[in-house]
């Protein structure tokens, strides 16, 4: 109960209202089009989407409607100093290519800001050891609390490219814990088309019928590789 009044109370933050303002003001407001049934507002789901670079991620947390606790890498969670390290080497760098000079100084002009708005988000840190425990514990926590799950399975260690080509599959392990203890939430696969700022949302699907079509985690991670990239190419409808 402690730690989630300290989670909202990072909300309530100036700095954390402030980028929001400004999130606002630079970026457009995304439409919604879906194939099937729409975000369910009675039990919580699990959203897997891709992450369009920073579009994704921050468009969801200032204009998405439901409550969400989004799945970030844990270096964004661990204060400014690893936030810096993060941005400048593996973010501006490795991920979006500029040169390493560069790299440092746009992640230096940018970590204010960005820390501020990122403790706000109320992230849930991912690790690729152990401690994946620790975002085990916090996603089952989150939707025993009704609060939706927001994760970007792609491989971006070479950047953010616009046809996915690997899901990690730890998500999977979120799912199966959950429905070990009687918790079977739909599962949404997305893909924000950013010419058109448009997510395109397929028909939800329960984690219980995936488990009964695929042999293994990876299987189900794949399979939602492939629906992602079909929604990336799926043209949508003028309007009349």
């Amino acid at each position: 109960m402690k730690k989630k009044k300290s989670l909202e109370k990072r909300r309530k933050s100036f700095s954390f209202k402030f980028s929001k303002l400004i999130i606002r003001i630079i970026s457009r407001k995304p439409k919604y089009y879906f194939l099937g049934e729409e975000f369910s507002a009675d039990k919580p789901f699990l959203f897997i989407v891709n992450h369009c670079g920073k579009k994704s991620p921050t468009k969801l947390e200032v204009y998405f409607k439901h409550d969400i606790r989004i799945w970030g890498t844990h270096e964004m969670t661990e204060g400014t100093k690893a936030i810096h390290k993060y941005l400048t080497r593996t973010y501006y760098h490795e991920k979006r290519h500029l040169p390493k000079w560069f790299a440092w100084i746009v992640g230096t002009i940018v970590t204010p800001f960005v820390a501020g708005f990122y403790k706000g988000m109320r992230l849930i840190p991912t690790y690729t050891d152990l401690r994946f425990a620790v975002t085990l514990r916090e996603s089952i926590n989150a939707i025993k609390n009704n609060i939706n799950l927001v994760i970007f399975p792609e491989d971006s260690k070479d950047g953010y490219k616009d046809k996915i080509e690997y899901f990690y599959s730890g998500f999977v392990k979120v799912l199966d814990h959950l429905l070990k203890k009687g918790i079977d939430i739909p599962i949404y696969i997305g893909y924000l088309q950013k010419k058109k700022n448009t997510f395109v949302i397929d028909n939800p699907i329960n984690y219980s019928i995936m488990k009964e079509k695929y042999n293994s985690d990876d299987e189900i991670a794949e399979a939602c590789r492939i629906r992602l990239n079909e929604l990336g190419d799926y043209i949508i409808p003028k309007r009349k």
